[in-house]
């Protein structure tokens, strides 16, 4: 004879799901790592069912990963160091460090060329594994990318415990929220900030995005050596990216790469593979990855 145990909880919403997944993640952690944070705790009274856990799961993945495996490509999705839920090392936040991340990945799963593309900052990384490897590449494809800016180099790139603390202080309380500046309709995600704001726990996030900015600089002669290497190059913007704007630097994409294959996005902002998926994966499976 046996018997099933039925309960509802009052906990099983979106939050507990999402705090339930991160247990997971903080429990890997803990034991092969070290102690990612000593204040985070499971919020909730109980687990969640593991059937809403699965459905939680399927309704955030990455759709545009979705898609592209329905249609038969393979997909490798990274939450480089000092994002995500990835680890947060103590170490100066370069490209380069990026870059390798990447690159001994692919290695480590023997997979020997591949087609890159970098979102927002993943841009940058992205021009450092062509310059790192450039036999590992296929194809680039740069979203909304940073790559092009131009930027200062910092004479002094350490991360103080004052810079640590004051970041924490004055840009905790608004930096989630200032998240919806990626889109064009921010209305349509009223609960994207929520998804930045669990990072803010974590030991070391703080000290990750000051660094990166500390380590950024111009990549003009990456750029360069991908355009005189006649590597397939595709940049994708956002008609309405208001976080790297197009028009502040076409002059320059046009310098560094003047045989790119353009496609500006309709109705998006800074992240146009989320809202408009339909226009942006046409462009996508049709001409980039046809």
């Amino acid at each position: 004879m046996s018997s099933r145990i039925r309960y509802k909880s009052n906990d099983n919403s979106h939050k507990s799901r999402e705090n339930y997944i991160e247990s997971l993640y903080f429990t890997l952690q803990y034991y092969y790592i070290g102690c990612p944070s000593w204040s985070w705790h499971y919020q909730f009274r109980i687990a969640p069912l593991l059937g809403d856990v699965y459905h939680y799961l399927d309704e955030n993945s990455n759709k545009n990963i979705n898609s592209a495996m329905e249609k038969g490509f393979k997909v490798i999705k990274l939450d480089l160091y000092g994002r995500g839920f990835s680890d947060n090392p103590n170490v100066d936040y370069t490209d380069e460090l990026f870059a390798k991340q990447v690159i001994e990945l692919l290695l480590e799963l023997e997979i020997s060329t591949a087609t890159f593309l970098g979102l927002s900052n993943g841009g940058r990384v992205i021009s450092k594994i062509a310059d790192l490897k450039p036999n590992m590449v296929e194809n680039l494809v740069y979203v909304s990318a940073s790559s092009f800016n131009n930027h200062e180099n910092l004479e002094n790139k350490d991360v103080s415990m004052d810079e640590i603390n004051n970041f924490i202080e004055n840009r905790y309380p608004t930096i989630s929220s200032g998240q919806l500046s990626d889109f064009k309709y921010p209305e349509n995600y009223p609960d994207w900030d929520d998804k930045y704001e669990e990072l803010l726990k974590f030991d070391g996030f703080a000290r990750a995005l000051i660094s990166t900015l500390k380590n950024h600089v111009n990549l003009d002669s990456e750029n360069k050596e991908i355009s005189d290497s006649n590597k397939t190059v595709y940049t994708i913007w956002g008609d309405s990216d208001s976080v790297v704007v197009y028009n502040q630097i076409k002059d320059k994409l046009n310098k560094l790469l003047p045989n790119r294959f353009e496609y500006i996005v309709p109705n998006s902002g800074h992240l146009p593979h989320i809202e408009n998926q339909v226009d942006f994966e046409k462009y996508l499976f049709e001409v980039v990855l046809k």
